[in-house]
């Protein structure tokens, strides 16, 4: 929203929907994007970003991520957002755009980390490539607004995140390993429960 602002009927591919991820599915869909396309490796997390509103899935480790993205948008997408660090997956995330289109990189991956993006599809097809930090949003502004889309029921963040007591941390690791979760989150007294009614 602050970053790539996309429009209204646009397209974008984000890679990698755990939580971060799925808010910028649920973002998007917000803003109106019409093809919305959800790219991981765990199917469970592709089912999710389904119900959250990605209009497609693909399964990252397909052997042509971008090319299904382009025959899905018809050229390739206006945007994409990798939340991965994974160079293969940051490159699939600049392949997959059209011309001038803008990939938006937010995965904080070790020091050292290199990413390729070969120069003929950057310099030909006019792509940008942004790194982000904490979304570019300024707190005093952007949290109320979440608050406003939580409320009207825009952000279902418990069709994503489950609490867990903390003597259950064990099975939360093991519920994020597998894939069964995508955001645990440790519950001290009810707080979640007490802050999502209101």
């Amino acid at each position: 929203m602050n970053v790539l602002r996309p429009r209204a009927g646009t397209s974008i591919a984000v890679f990698g929907v755990g939580a971060v991820g799925l808010s910028a599915i649920i973002a998007a869909r917000i803003v109106g994007c019409s093809t919305i396309i959800a790219v991981d490796v765990v199917p469970e997390r592709l089912r999710v970003a389904r119900e959250l509103g990605a209009t497609h899935a693909v399964h990252g480790g397909a052997e042509n991520p971008a090319a299904e993205i382009a025959d899905l948008t018809q050229g390739g997408a206006h945007f994409s957002l990798d939340t991965t660090g994974v160079p293969a997956a940051v490159a699939s995330s600049v392949n997959s755009l059209r011309a001038r289109g803008v990939s938006a990189q937010v995965a904080a991956p070790p020091r050292g980390t290199m990413y390729a993006a070969e120069a003929s599809v950057v310099v030909g097809r006019g792509i940008s490539i942004r790194g982000v930090v904490e979304g570019d949003a300024n707190p005093q502004l952007f949290i109320p607004r979440m608050i406003g889309f939580f409320r009207e029921g825009r952000l279902p963040l418990d069709k994503f995140v489950k609490t867990y007591p903390l003597a259950g941390i064990n099975e939360a690791v093991d519920d994020l390993d597998s894939g069964r979760v995508v955001k645990p989150v440790s519950d001290h007294g009810g707080d979640w429960e007490r802050l999502t009614r209101h």
